[in-house]
C-alpha cells in the first residue's frame, strides 16, 4: 500500500508539517528507511529521531523539541500512539480469506456455521455450537458442545471455546486459549481434598481481545464475564467467576483470582495477581508485580505486595534505599 501523508494525515485527523512524501511501510526509527513512517513519543528517543532516515515520523502536537530535531516530515497529532494504530490498519490491511469448511476439518451435523465463516483445517466444531458470519476457527481450534461465536470472530490456532460458553461479536482469541475450562474450586473432603463440579460458563463480550496462552475458567455457578473491548495480553489466568467491566487492559501474566470484581477501564501491570474476592474499581491502575487484596478504590493507582497508593509505595522503595546506603 502506498500513501501520501497529507491523505494519512486528512484520514486520521493529524498535522502534516513538511513535504507531502509517499510512503509504503512503517518501521522503528532505527530501522526506518525513506518509504516508511515511524514514530516518536519521548525525550529518551531524541537521538534516534536525529538520525533516523525514515520518511515521515508521527510525534505528538506541541512537543517542539522533537517536531524541530525531526530530520523529515512530521505528523503532529493529539494522540500520536492512536494515529500508528489507524495508519497501521491502512498501511497493512489485513488479506481476504475464502470462506468455507475445510475437507480436513470436522463439523457435527447438528452445528451451525454460517456461510461465510471460514473453518480451517484440523479444527472441530461439536455438536450443537453455533458460528456466526465472517468468523474464522483457525486450523486445530476447537468450539465445543453448545457453545456460541458470534460475528466477525477469529478463533486462534488450537485455542479451545468450551462447551456452552459465549463469545460475542468481532472478538479475538488468540492461539492456544481456553476459554471456559473447569475453574479451580476444592473444598476439603472426608480422605483430602475434593472437586467442586464447575456447572456454569464464560461469556465474552463485543470486541474483546484475548492473547495467546490465556486460561479464562468457567463459572461455579452462573458467569465468568468479560467485558466488551477489553484487551487481555499473553498468558493470563482469570479466575471462575471473575466478572470483569468494559475496557479493560490486562498486562501478561496477571493472575486473577476467583470472584473477582474488576471495573471499567481498569489496568493491570504485568505479573500482577489478585486475590479471591478482591474488588478493583473503575479506572484503577495497578503496577507490574504487584499483589491486590481486598478493595482497590475507583481511579486509585496502586502499586506493591501489598498494594498501596502508588505514592506511598515509591516513598517506601526510597527509604529503603536510603537505608541501605
Amino acid at each position: 500500500m502506498r500513501l501520501r501523508l497529507s491523505e494519512i494525515a486528512s484520514r486520521v485527523g493529524a498535522e502534516l508539517r513538511g513535504p507531502d512524501a509517499a510512503v509504503t511501510g512503517a518501521a522503528s526509527l532505527d530501522d526506518a528507511g525513506p518509504d516508511d513512517l515511524s514514530l516518536c513519543v519521548n525525550l529518551k528517543y531524541l537521538a534516534a529521531l536525529k538520525a533516523t532516515r525514515a520518511g515521515a515520523v508521527i510525534v505528538p502536537r506541541g512537543n517542539t523539541t522533537l517536531i524541530e530535531a525531526a530530520p523529515c516530515a512530521t505528523l503532529l497529532a493529539e494522540k500520536p500512539r492512536l494515529v500508528l494504530a489507524r495508519v497501521l490498519d491502512m498501511l497493512y490491511p489485513r488479506a481476504q480469506e475464502q470462506p468455507g469448511i475445510d475437507g480436513g476439518a470436522k463439523v457435527a451435523e447438528s452445528a451451525q456455521v454460517a456461510g461465510s465463516a471460514r473453518i480451517e483445517a484440523g479444527a472441530v466444531v461439536c455438536a450443537g455450537a453455533f458460528v456466526g458470519e465472517r468468523t474464522i476457527v483457525r486450523a486445530g481450534a476447537v468450539i465445543a458442545e453448545g457453545a456460541v461465536v458470534g460475528a466477525d470472530c477469529e478463533i486462534g490456532y488450537n485455542a479451545v471455546v468450551c462447551r456452552d460458553c459465549s463469545i460475542g461479536n468481532g472478538v479475538v482469541i488468540g492461539p492456544g486459549s481456553v476459554v471456559g475450562a473447569p475453574g479451580f474450586g476444592v473444598v476439603e473432603g472426608d480422605s483430602g481434598p475434593e472437586s467442586i463440579p464447575q456447572v456454569g460458563r464464560v461469556v465474552v463480550e463485543d470486541g474483546a481481545r484475548i492473547g495467546a496462552n490465556c486460561t479464562i475458567d468457567r463459572a461455579t455457578m452462573g458467569v465468568t464475564r468479560i467485558g466488551r473491548r477489553c484487551h487481555i495480553d499473553d498468558q493470563v489466568h482469570v479466575g471462575h467467576n471473575v466478572v470483569m467491566g468494559p475496557g479493560c487492559v490486562i498486562a501478561a501474566q496477571c493472575g486473577i483470582s476467583g470472584s473477582v470484581r474488576i471495573g471499567s477501564g481498569v489496568m493491570l501491570g504485568g505479573q500482577v495477581g489478585v486475590a479471591d474476592g478482591a474488588q478493583i474499581g473503575d479506572g484503577a491502575m495497578v503496577g507490574g508485580k504487584s499483589g491486590v487484596v481486598g478493595v482497590v478504590e475507583p481511579a486509585k493507582r496502586v502499586a506493591g505486595i501489598p498494594a498501596v497508593d502508588a505514592n506511598e509505595w515509591l516513598s517506601r522503595v526510597v527509604r529503603r534505599g536510603r537505608q541501605k546506603e
